[in-house]
């Protein structure tokens, strides 16, 4: 059988122990070098040799992208460096969610709660998985059965009522707290829906390299994975997750979803390798490919930013917030004319004064706002934490005074902090009716007016920053 592939995919993918007639019906393919602007970022299409396309449910093999609404992730031939230690293996086309992959023979099973499903990380997995007779699904990521803390559209496609549910993640989880809270995750939202779900627990091999299950099935027969190890979601080992689970399930109830897309969202899309965990509050910073594609995302591409975007890079050591908050700076400077994605540069880059720090642009910013919102801001910071802020006369006067325009976000944010019990957490649902990008833009301030309300210096009557 002549395959429609680079003879180092098929050395990959039989790796993972699939034959012949599995790729082929699996419609996996190698897309000619004219292609690939059509499946990469363009800051990639030069640094790979090749590409193996797995086309998802619905999409058309061998020929790439041929409607709007088709979904495909690429393995990249070699993996590229993004500069910062990480690797890039897989890609998506920026904008497009998360999917969940349903190979051909695991399709009839989706509606029918009798038959037990495996989830697992990756497509070679679950090819394989499916070739062996476990009707099997795959995430791209751990992470990826959700985008935004929502679960993606694809899970509503199954009956999960009474049904078996088996999540299968590589070895190395049980050695990670960070993986396991994914998996733990997963498995309350499959719970919820009604399945019943346990977690397997792969062996890892005598040298410590981890196994997936493609490894395992193609090592050892069918019956010696029947007999694994089978976790409940209250087992000790996954039980740990628990607590943080319940907290990340309040926070991500109460932030309402955005119109726009958000810098977490563009997180989320393109080359990234370090997914947003929805647990985290602080980003990681972002490897170099994917702090480019955002800022081509916020800026554009007029050929003139080139120069300015890898300044940005590198001053913000690729951290999205400061990044995002640096655009904002330089349109607020007038330095940047256009709209959203389609800037251009004013004048000449040297005389373009980059704020150094995030703490900069944070005071720049202040020495712009309205006098009403200096004198709020202001009170705010005398008030010494969460509690003393309820019971600032500061900050109520300030709030009174004419000029102060209490229906601004700005102050909506302090109105809800104070009307909320102290030291909760509901100040921030309080505000459901504003949007996510001005909720994380107040929570990123609020912070950094709570590290100036603890300096010492910091006294009646000072000023801010």
């Amino acid at each position: 059988m002549t395959l429609p592939l680079h003879e180092e995919a098929v050395e990959d993918l039989r790796k993972s122990g699939l034959s012949d007639a599995t790729i082929a019906a699996a419609g996996l393919y190698t897309p000619p070098p004219g292609d690939l602007p059509r499946l990469l970022s363009p800051r990639l299409v030069d640094k790979v040799r090749h590409v193996l396309v797995f086309p998802h449910d619905g999409a058309s093999p061998g020929i790439p992208m041929r409607r709007a609404d088709e979904f495909v992730r690429c393995k990249l031939f070699p993996p590229v460096s993004d500069g910062q230690g990480h690797t890039v293996r897989y890609y998506q086309r920026a904008g497009t969610p998360p999917r969940l992959y349903v190979p051909a023979p695991a399709r009839a099973a989706l509606t029918d709660p009798a038959v037990p499903l495996l989830i697992t990380e990756g497509e070679k997995k679950a090819l394989k998985a499916n070739r062996e007779g476990l009707a099997s699904l795959a995430v791209g990521g751990l992470w990826n059965w959700q985008t935004g803390g929502r679960p993606i559209a694809d899970l509503d496609r199954i009956d999960w009522v009474d049904r078996e549910m088996l999540i299968v993640p590589d070895s190395d989880v049980w050695t990670r707290p960070d993986l396991v809270q994914p998996v733990f995750a997963l498995g309350k939202e499959l719970e919820g829906r009604g399945a019943k779900v346990t977690v397997l627990k792969l062996p890892s091999v005598r040298n410590g390299t981890k196994t997936g299950l493609d490894d395992y099935l193609r090592a050892h027969p069918r019956e010696a994975f029947d007999t694994l190890p089978r976790l409940p979601l209250k087992h000790a080992a996954l039980g740990r997750a628990s607590a943080w689970w319940r907290e990340w399930v309040k926070r991500k109830d109460a932030e309402p979803p955005a119109g726009e897309p958000t810098v977490l969202e563009l997180l989320e899309r393109g080359e990234t390798t370090r997914f947003l965990h929805p647990g985290l509050d602080v980003v990681d910073a972002l490897p170099a490919p994917s702090a480019q594609e955002l800022l081509d995302a916020l800026l554009g591409t007029d050929p003139g930013l080139a120069h300015l975007q890898r300044l940005m890079i590198e001053r913000t050591q690729g951290n999205p917030f400061f990044l995002e908050e640096s655009v904002r700076a330089l349109v607020e400077m007038r330095a940047l004319t256009g709209e959203r994605g389609a800037y251009r540069l004013v004048g000449p880059i040297q005389s373009l004064q980059l704020p150094a720090t995030a703490q900069a642009i944070l005071a720049a910013r202040i020495d712009r706002l309205a006098p009403g919102d200096k004198r709020l801001l202001q009170a705010a910071a005398l008030a010494s934490g969460y509690d003393c802020i309820h019971r600032s006369k500061e900050t109520r006067t300030a709030l009174d005074r004419p000029g102060t325009r209490v229906t601004d976000s700005l102050g909506s944010f302090f109105l809800a902090s104070m009307s909320a019990p102290p030291g909760s957490e509901s100040h921030f649902s309080a505000l459901a009716t504003h949007s996510y990008r001005t909720l994380k833009r107040l929570r990123s301030e609020w912070s950094s007016f709570r590290s100036c309300c603890r300096r010492p210096t910091t006294m009646p009557g000072a000023t801010l920053c």
